[in-house]
């Protein structure tokens, strides 16, 4: 699309995981800057995260001329190296109240959640209820994608509330399915 002098192009791949993600090096012909502009012309001067597959490299500034800046160790001359922004995805569960019935003080209880679980499909890093699951391992070389996790993850219950809920949080891209988020709750 253009809008003046500004174009914005977004694709919908479930292989990105960060938005506005452009390849750094065979970028879209339909972003070509100007003579001498890097693929990231348009994001100069700020700051993207970089990532490669699954492998997460983290925040990196973009230079005057649109090439992002690397630091000391990184190689980003291999195909497969994007940049863009990431973003928090999050799903809360709120835990209905019971039936109605005879009046047993439900509304002005706090109820607790006995048991939290999340069931999850092929999960780089994620948290549940403030509890970090890692893409890595303990011994992990951290060279390679991270290993994708699948199945079901407890988390921490939250203190009693009036309307208690259970939060799924994924700030680190990357791919995760959420199948199911279960939560059992005592009255």
């Amino acid at each position: 699309m253009n809008y003046g002098a500004a174009r914005i192009v977004e694709r919908i791949n479930e292989d990105r995981f960060l938005d506005a993600c452009i390849d750094l090096n065979a970028p879209d012909p339909l972003l070509a800057g100007g003579d001498g502009d890097g693929p990231l012309w348009m994001f100069a001067g700020a700051l993207v995260d970089v990532m490669n597959g699954r492998k997460y490299y983290g925040v990196r500034e973009v230079d005057a001329n649109g090439v992002v800046v690397e630091i000391t160790g990184d190689d980003f001359s291999a195909s497969g190296f994007v940049a863009g922004f990431k973003f928090t995805a999050r799903a809360r569960q709120y835990l209905p109240n019971i039936d109605e019935g005879e009046a047993r003080g439900q509304r002005i209880t706090r109820r607790k959640v006995k048991k939290a679980t999340v069931h999850v499909r092929d999960a780089t890093e994620f948290e549940f209820q403030g509890r970090t699951f890692a893409g890595y391992k303990a011994n992990d070389p951290g060279e390679a994608d991270p290993p994708l996790w699948s199945g079901a993850f407890s988390g921490p219950v939250p203190w009693p509330d009036y309307d208690p809920e259970t939060i799924w949080e994924k700030s680190v891209p990357g791919p995760c399915t959420v199948l199911e988020i279960a939560g059992s709750v005592t009255v």
